[in-house]
This record gives structure tokens, sequence and C-alpha cells, in this order.
């Protein structure tokens, strides 16, 4: 969410770059910043708890009393700021869900984003855009402070985790988390992209010095991987993913696929989901006739 300073504060500044010319009205204002955020709008702005409401169609305010976030707001034009990731996943937990929110808490969290190469879809190995310690530290000041959307978005990271390397596995990751209750598969505990280092015969089995499966249970030495149709369909990738899975085997992991073929069916995953049960040591009974409901209802918004 975006903040616009006031006319009186921005008249003291001293001059600077200036995004085109002459003074420019609230509205065009606000349409500048939705351009420069590729948005439709209307634009979301914070406003203090004391500051006066826009009155501008294509500015829609929110009221915040959170904690101020280390090192201010970014700066993107010489009246519009943009609050930092922690201040923006609790601003969002005011009008979002838990599942929402820890989609955006993963993808802050990632190491992903999207690619100037339309076909790619996204990049990938990128540094994270934020540590889950300081969503943590920013959220548990939010709600000391009793700010809206705080209680919420400390749900939320509870089902996030860190090192997400593409929009699947974020789904992936959520789905594994979220209580049975809910419609998920609560299989907790598993980290992702974590590197497994190899040695010896290993080593020249996988052809490399590591493997950093996308899913993986140390406790359990269960690993899951996520086979996408973008990068894992040519002879030589189906090779190479082979040889790491053999390896993994050899020094005592038990590795799944998860394709997007499974993902899209509701049966399979389902089967897969059962499996993964199994491989970790969980006895459980079916899900419930409601239970079975709402897994169907998340598959299709986390998978399509």
């Amino acid at each position: 969410m975006a903040q616009l300073v006031n006319r009186d504060a921005a008249a003291q500044e001293e001059p600077g770059v200036v995004f085109g010319a002459g003074n420019l009205t609230l509205t065009e204002r606000a349409r500048r910043a939705l351009e420069i955020c590729c948005c439709d709008g209307p634009l979301d702005v914070v406003i203090g708890e004391r500051d006066a409401r826009h009155n501008c169609p294509l500015i829609r305010d929110h009221r915040w009393a959170g904690p101020a976030v280390g090192e201010g707001l970014f700066r993107v034009d010489e009246r519009m700021y943009i609050y930092r990731m922690p201040a923006v996943l609790v601003q969002l937990a005011s009008i979002w869900d838990d599942v929402e929110l820890a989609m955006v808490a993963m993808e802050m969290l990632g190491t992903y984003g999207l690619s100037d190469q339309l076909e790619k879809g996204w990049d990938v190995d990128l540094a994270p855009l934020i540590t889950y310690g300081e969503l943590t530290k920013y959220i548990r000041a939010s709600k000391a402070l009793g700010v809206r959307g705080s209680i919420r978005a400390d749900s939320a990271l509870e089902l996030a985790v860190a090192n997400s390397n593409s929009p699947r596995e974020t789904a992936l990751a959520v789905y594994f988390n979220l209580s049975r209750r809910r419609g998920g598969a609560e299989l907790r505990g598993f980290e992702m992209n974590q590197p497994i280092e190899l040695v010896g015969e290993q080593r020249e089995l996988a052809g490399q010095d590591q493997v950093k499966p996308d899913f993986l249970w140390e406790c359990k030495r269960v690993t899951v991987e996520y086979d996408s149709d973008l990068t894992h369909l040519n002879s030589k990738q189906k090779t190479k993913d082979e040889r790491r899975r053999s390896a993994l085997e050899s020094v005592g992991y038990k590795p799944l696929v998860v394709t997007n073929g499974i993902t899209s069916d509701e049966v399979a995953l389902n089967a897969l989901t059962s499996q993964l049960e199994r491989r970790l040591g969980y006895r459980r009974k079916p899900l419930s006739a409601r239970e079975a409901a709402l897994r169907s209802m998340l598959l299709r918004r986390l998978f399509g």
C-alpha cells in the first residue's frame, strides 16, 4: 500500500527530480501512482488516524496505526512512498484471509520473481525480499499495539515457509501446512530448498555436490519435488532428475514427485497425500464429508 505526502509537507521539500512538468493535482498524482504500480485502481492509500480522507474516486483510504517500519518507506515519486514488506502484510490482513496472506508472505520470503522474458514466467534462485525473522518481529510489534490485521497476519505466517522457488511450490506449501479441518494436508515440519550434501559415489551418481529438494522432512528422511512442465519435460532434465533421486535414495531418503498433472487432479493429489502421510508415519481417519468438500474448494483455489 502507498502513502501520498500531503501538499504542505511536499511544498517544504527541497526541489528534486520531477516526474512530469508542473504541479500535479491529487487525481493526477493518484493516476501517476497507478501507472507506476501497473494497477487499474483504485489506489489503496494509507493515512494516519487523524489525517483527513482524500476526496478522490481513484483513491481508497485505509487508516493505519501500526508501528514504524525500519528504514522508513520506499520513495517512488516526489510525493509518493510505498510501505515496506512487513507493514504491507499487516495492512493486507485487514482485507484478506490467511490463505491469501500466506501466499503473499511466501512470495516475500521466496527466491523467485517475475521474469522479463514472457515465455519463462518467472526467474528462480533470487535473493528473498525479506527474512522470516523481520516479518515476525514487525507482526509481534503490531499485535502488541492492537493493530487491526496483526492477529490474522500472525496466523498466516504460521502457514508460510521460507525459500519457495516457484509459485506452484508456494501453493503446495500452503496446502501441506493448512489443517485437515480446513481442507489442507496438515503435514507440517518441512523445510524448502535446503541443501543435502553428497559425497563419494552419491556425488558421482547425481553429478553434483549437493541436491536441494523442494520439500524436506529431515527427521523422517522424506522429500517431495515438484516437476513443472516448463523445466522437467525434456529428456535431458528427466535424466538429471532421476540421477538426483537415485542419489537421495542411496543415502536413505524417500523421494516423492508432484507434477502439474497431479495438482490439477483431485483424486491423484489425494492419493499422493495419503502416500506422503504413510511415509511420514501418520495413521489417520478418512476425511469427513465436510473436510472433503473443503479440500475440493481449497485445491481449486490453489491449483485452479
